[in-house]
């Protein structure tokens, strides 16, 4: 009986670190955000998916063209 016990306790703990560990694998900067577009310079480019490339090509290279012209433009 005691066994039983024991292993319904393990069994009943392996999808509750299933959930877990997904939630934490999920969690990370926001696509777009500077932090997500300083991860993504961190990243091999052969890692990178093809929406990740649309992101990044939209948010992070737009953005970072529009702050090198306006740092032109002060000068």
């Amino acid at each position: 009986m005691r066994v039983g016990r024991l292993l319904w306790r393990r069994l009943a703990l392996v999808p509750i670190a299933a959930c877990l560990s997904l939630g934490v694998a999920g969690c990370g900067p926001k696509e777009g955000t500077p932090e997500w577009c300083e991860a993504m310079k961190d990243k091999p480019r052969g890692n990178w998916t093809v929406h990740e490339e649309e992101i990044y090509g939209d948010k992070c290279a737009a953005n970072e063209i529009e702050r090198q012209f306006n740092k032109l433009l002060k000068h």
